[in-house]
């Protein structure tokens, strides 16, 4: 009968030794991909769906395992979660590259506005001081012509008067004859 207790306690031992659960490889994996992808902002932000993809199927992986159901059956749902959850990286890395690259594009654009903005300014500036520069040219021509008008208008008097003295150029000068309504005579 001892052997017999001792061959029961013997079976007793090996059963409680083969029901302790043994570490999946794969399912580890899969635990750590998933994550890290959970963890990974870019992934959290453009791939939020493949994230939650990748865990419902660790979560079937582990159910999987506690169910004792075969090593292929786990490690293939494992898998799909691991490969599930790098997908969810590699995607998050993708479009945070393309935004990004959709920010530096219009980054870029609106540098050229305001170069372009700055350009016409500059051009208006300018046109604005060619204005008045021209404006400050038409004032002097102006006020030239109102000289050269007075100017005239006193030649023209002075040249009158000159036919009223009844002068007369010669080689010696200008000469004058002035009439007797100047002077008395007697």
């Amino acid at each position: 009968m001892t052997r017999l207790l001792i061959a029961a306690l013997l079976a007793l031992s090996l059963a409680a030794c083969a029901s302790a659960p043994k570490s999946i490889p794969a399912l580890e994996q899969a635990r750590a991909d998933v994550q890290a992808a959970q963890a990974d902002a870019d992934a959290q932000r453009y791939a939020n769906r493949e994230i939650e993809e990748a865990a419902r199927l660790l979560a079937s992986a582990e159910n999987a395992a506690k169910e004792r159901k075969d090593l292929p059956t786990i490690g293939h749902l494992a898998y799909l979660s691991s490969q599930t959850a790098k997908i969810a990286r590699e995607a998050g890395k993708t479009k945070a590259a393309e935004q990004r690259i959709a920010q530096g594009s219009s980054e870029r654009e609106r540098i050229r506005l305001e170069a372009r903005t700055r350009e016409a300014q500059a051009a208006r500036s300018a046109a604005q001081q060619a204005q008045m520069e021209a404006q400050r040219a038409r004032s002097a021509a102006t006020q030239a012509g109102t000289q050269l008008a007075v100017a005239q208008e006193r030649s023209a008097q002075l040249e009158k008067e000159m036919e009223e003295l009844m002068a007369k150029r010669s080689e010696r000068g200008l000469v004058v004859t002035l009439g007797d309504v100047l002077f008395d005579t007697g």
